[in-house]
């Protein structure tokens, strides 16, 4: 599944402070049997890496464009 990353702040408590994610970036849910619902999300960051992300982090590729064609009144 395709999500947007729509938060790149810090991690509270990680020993990392820096997420390697980018605003408004595409990227791609690793696993199976992704999920909307699912708590967090694993991701090849922007340094090559798999990470697991808080889903808070991300919107569906759908739910980005719902916002964008809103946005622009369409």
């Amino acid at each position: 599944m395709k999500v947007v990353c729509v938060n790149n702040g810090p991690m509270d408590g990680a020993m990392e402070s820096s997420v390697n994610l980018t605003l408004g970036k595409v990227y791609e849910a690793l696993g199976d049997d992704v999920s909307p619902n699912d708590s967090v999300f694993n991701i090849i960051n922007d340094i090559g890496k798999r990470g697991s992300y808080y889903f808070g982090r991300f919107t569906t590729l759908d739910e980005a464009r719902h916002e964008k064609l809103e946005k622009l009144g369409i």
